[in-house]
């Protein structure tokens, strides 16, 4: 059950910054809750999840690889622009052309241009999680901390104090607002790759590892988006993957995983920063005194 516990969160980690297993063997009735849950006609268990609202992004960050569309355009001049967080703005390239005329493709390939250019990410999250099966839901907040090639953070907020963090080594989950004498730790090779890494999904030729369906456009928290669902071509280790791709700056802005066993995981990015300096202590565990460490 504990290890259970582990490799869940580790894929929730995986699910929001590129490392983790979101594997369908994993108990939908054993994901770890906080004490401060929301339940929906929920039976006696320890999984959750919370409907999705609608969250506000920063609609002034530049990012690499934007591309003017639909949505609203780049300012004048085309030229570098500064990001919060110490980030730097590339300019933007030309927009993609799809000599077949299939939007879906183009809309791809325009993602993978701009993914090319992340080597680190900084964004507030808020992640729903919902179980269909057991008709219950949870959410939490907090900071997503990214950089290339394996450091990963979640710094909650709700709840407090909780985090989960990458540092190429190991997985760490500590969870005060449920047991503050113990972490979990788990080799980061055991959380495989094969997690739903948005950046991985991309870059490369999406096109050709997805069957993608386009569904229209639809507006995340006023900004023009793309709405498409993709589907390996090959087994995965997750069913199905919808993601909101930004008209403006070709990133995913809200992604939505959607598991072998039903669960459903959803992600919306506030405040989206591109390449910003991180200190490399975000991604460091310091086990608290006294506690104990639970191996995966």
């Amino acid at each position: 059950m504990k290890h259970r516990h582990l490799v869940i969160y580790a894929a929730v980690l995986g699910a929001a910054c590129g490392r983790g297993d979101t594997s369908p063997e994993a108990d939908a009735g054993e994901a770890l809750v906080p004490r401060d849950q929301t339940e929906v006609e929920t039976p006696a268990t320890d999984t959750a999840g919370i409907p999705t609202d609608g969250v506000m992004y920063d609609p002034d960050v530049a990012v690499p690889g934007a591309q003017p569309g639909p949505g609203p355009v780049s300012p004048p001049g085309g030229g570098s622009q500064p990001a919060p967080g110490g980030a730097t703005a590339a300019p933007s390239p030309p927009p993609a052309a799809d000599v077949q005329g299939d939007e879906g493709a183009a809309i791809l390939r325009r993602a993978a241009a701009a993914y090319e250019n992340v080597r680190s990410l900084q964004a507030d999250f808020v992640m729903h999680f919902e179980n269909p099966l057991l008709r219950q839901q949870l959410t939490s907040r907090g900071t997503l901390y990214q950089r290339q090639p394996d450091r990963i953070a979640l710094r909650f907020t709700d709840p407090a104090g909780d985090v989960i963090i990458g540092d190429g080594q190991y997985f760490y989950m500590y969870q005060p607002s449920n047991n503050p004498d113990q972490y979990f730790r788990q080799p980061a090779a055991a959380g495989g790759e094969t997690g739903v890494n948005l950046q991985a999904q991309f870059v490369g030729n999406p096109v050709e590892r997805f069957s993608y369906t386009l569904h229209g456009s639809e507006s995340v928290a006023g900004r023009s988006a793309r709405v498409l669902t993709l589907v390996p071509r090959q087994r995965a280790e997750y069913r199905s993957l919808r993601v909101w791709i930004d008209d403006r700056d070709g990133l995913a802005r809200r992604f939505e995983i959607t598991e072998h066993n039903g669960t459903v995981r959803r992600f919306d990015l506030q405040g989206l920063q591109v390449n910003p300096s991180i200190p490399d202590g975000v991604f460091r565990f310091t086990p608290p005194p006294g506690a104990r460490a639970i191996s995966g």
